[in-house]
Order: structure tokens, then sequence, then C-alpha cells
């Protein structure tokens, strides 16, 4: 129940690096690379801090990184 109500425990880089918009930047630019190679290598309470720093939130949204809200609460991916 505890999922339900705060989100998925553990951080899926993946999901989050496939559900992220790149303004000025495309997906495969050096320095994009460069930053998803170091948060891969991160365990979880080093993206949950990242995510916190990020979103405001060390949680993702119960249906994955593709819901994350702005604090307007609109749908907005996360964007580099």
């Amino acid at each position: 129940m505890e999922m339900l109500l705060n989100g998925p425990q553990v951080i899926d880089v993946k999901d989050w690096k496939e559900n992220t918009m790149y303004k000025g930047y495309k997906h495969n630019d050096q320095i994009v690379t460069w930053f998803w190679s170091v948060v891969q290598k991160f365990d979880q309470k080093k993206l949950a801090n990242l995510l916190h720093y990020c979103t405001g939130s060390n949680r993702v949204p119960i249906l994955g990184f593709k819901y994350l809200e702005s604090n307007r609460n609109t749908i907005n991916k996360f964007t580099i």
C-alpha cells in the first residue's frame, strides 16, 4: 500500500532518461551523455537527492517519470 501513497521506492534511471526533454541540447550531446553516465552510477540515496534538488520531491510519481508534475500541478517532463 505504501507504493500507492508515495510512489515507487526505486528510482529507475532508464525511465527517468526516457522521459526527459532536451532544450538546447540533444540526447546524444557529449554533456548529456556525461550527465546520464554519472547519474547511472548513483545509488538510490544519491538519486533521491538529485531528484529532490531538481524537482522538490525525492519520490517518483506513482506511474513513473512520464507523469512528473510541476509545482503548478501540470504534467511536465524532466528537462535538461
